[in-house]
């Protein structure tokens, strides 16, 4: 699956961050048609354009490897949420102190 994944994402149309504010709406439609976009920040990718179906797809598969490796998602102060070992109980999560 890495092999696939990499032989992927060298294939996905690479635009700066500038090219992408100028053609976002095109772009859109790139991505809707299932072609996702790297968008690159002084030649490093720091986002990926893509559309909703493809990242709904990414999130379900994930959700299922998490709880095909037992795995269950706790949700943390209602807004974020961390994955915990389904066979043991952690210790309360102490609050940060904010600085």
């Amino acid at each position: 699956m890495a092999i696939m994944m990499a032989d992927y994402m060298a294939m996905n149309k690479r635009v700066s961050i500038a090219e992408a504010k100028n053609e976002f709406t095109s772009l859109v439609r790139e991505a809707e048609a299932g072609k996702p976009i790297d968008v690159t920040r002084r030649g490093k990718r720091v986002a990926v354009l893509m559309s909703a179906d493809a990242a709904e797809r990414l999130t379900n598969a994930a959700a299922e490897e998490v709880m095909e490796a037992g795995y269950r998602a706790v949700p943390d102060d209602g807004s974020e949420v961390y994955f915990e070992a389904a066979a043991w109980t952690p210790r309360p999560r102490r609050k940060q102190r904010r600085r």
